[in-house]
């Protein structure tokens, strides 16, 4: 804050300052950095190709770096797509794919 002639003025962070400061807030839960947290897990990956707000490319870079580490359990790791998806847009048939392999990986939930 700074006091001129009587009058105020507050500075307000611009967007980009604003953006770090939120990222160094959620960096210790960013799954990305830490890998290894995963410990062999099952998990399904589903990213829409037309995405515009987490480019497609991020999810293709994610499955090329776990496919290293779960090299020899490469059925846990799971990568789909599809072309005309965005990012708020699941198709029905990904539904289902998605819901086959969670019950092949963790099991039926009962009823």
């Amino acid at each position: 804050m700074i006091t001129i002639k009587n009058e105020t003025i507050v500075r307000v962070p611009t967007l980009h300052v604003v953006i770090e400061e939120i990222v160094k807030l959620i960096k210790p839960f960013d799954l990305t950095t830490q890998l290894n947290k995963l410990n062999g897990r099952p998990l399904f990956i589903w990213h829409g190709k037309e995405d515009q707000v987490v480019p497609y490319p991020f999810s293709e870079k994610l499955y090329a770096e776990l496919a290293v580490i779960y090299e020899d359990a490469l059925d846990k790791l799971q990568f789909g797509s599809e072309e005309q998806s965005g990012h708020k847009f699941v198709s029905h048939l990904a539904v289902l794919r998605s819901v086959n392999w969670v019950e092949q990986h963790l099991g039926k939930v009962p009823s």
